[in-house]
């Protein structure tokens, strides 16, 4: 379990080594909690089934030699768990980027703010604890360098019940298999108090054992369902642009998404330059250049509404 920084660090680090402590305790594992950095190499690492990086941030001072022996590790048949800012790491080492599935872009969803989730398999053992639908409050992540074809989501931000909306998907937990090992990743973990939380325990429990190969839960990537979720998102956020109910347009693309690839791929990217549009300062920006910035935002929104109504 790795706790080092090199950039923000969380006051949670404290009350995660003991969760992690109790655990394995409780689950019949052992766990070093460790900042030691030089522990992570190919030698050592010989000792472990997985290597947890809990809270970590930045860019660690590792060698190009110890970068690849975590990659190994993991693609050679170990496990891999990543919590919170553990996508916050390596923004700058390109393979972990794309092992872990994404890096930091801001956090909309701030750690006071309660929100709202979708859990997608609730069979799944990892997130079997969680139902359907529910909130929580924590800080929750954006992710830049995702790739839906990668990884398994089981949980995502509901737009449709969450206070600060964004119109694009927001994944918040996902499983893959990479090499012979398997990565978890959770983004859960910022507030003390999520780690208290008995189910948040349990998640953390169960993703170490899948990664360990104890418990079962597929693996395969999911894009069709991310699609679902994206388009869902989007619906949120445009459908009072322009008229329409966010709930009908999620539907229709919804549908079109599990009959058509293409369109799936087409919509993908429509709704990713609509996330990369700004819009504005009010701060800095004169009334009209907002008002400007917003016309163009409503022009792409119908476009993608009239993509979807086809």
């Amino acid at each position: 379990m790795l706790t080092a920084t090199a950039a923000f660090r969380h006051d949670s680090i404290g009350v995660a080594r003991q969760v992690l402590s109790s655990l394995a305790a409780a689950g019949a594992f052992s766990v070093n909690a460790t900042e030691d950095l030089s522990l992570v190499n190919a030698d050592t690492l010989r000792n472990y089934d997985v290597v947890m990086f809990a809270l970590t941030s930045g860019e660690l001072p590792f060698s190009a030699a110890q970068k690849a022996a975590l990659i190994d590790f993991v693609s050679g048949g170990h496990g891999f768990i990543g919590v919170h800012s553990a996508t916050d790491t390596f923004a700058d080492f390109k393979p972990y980027v794309s092992f872990i599935n994404g890096n930091f872009d801001g956090h909309p969803w701030g750690a006071g703010e309660t929100s709202a989730f979708t859990n997608h398999e609730p069979s799944h053992a990892v997130v079997k604890m969680w139902p359907a639908e529910f909130k929580f409050k924590d800080e929750i992540y954006q992710y830049k360098g995702y790739d839906p074809n990668s990884v398994r989501v089981l949980m995502s931000l509901n737009m449709a019940d969450t206070k600060t909306k964004g119109g694009y998907h927001v994944p918040v937990c996902w499983v893959r298999e990479f090499g012979s090992g398997r990565l978890f990743y959770t983004n859960l973990g910022h507030n003390e108090s999520t780690w208290k939380d008995e189910r948040y325990r349990e998640h953390v429990l169960t993703g170490i054992r899948w990664a360990l190969k104890l418990e079962q839960g597929p693996a395969a990537a999911n894009p069709a369902v991310q699609a679902v979720e994206n388009a869902k998102s989007f619906a949120v956020v445009a459908a009072p642009m322009v008229g329409k109910e966010w709930n009908d347009l999620a539907a229709k693309a919804a549908k079109k998404v599990q009959s058509d690839p293409a369109f799936m791929k087409t919509l993908n990217e429509k709704i990713a330059d609509f996330r990369k549009m700004s819009t504005g300062d009010a701060r800095r920006q004169k009334p009209e250049e907002i008002e400007a910035l917003k016309e163009k935002r409503v022009a792409a929104a119908k476009e993608i509404v009239q993509t979807i109504e086809q």
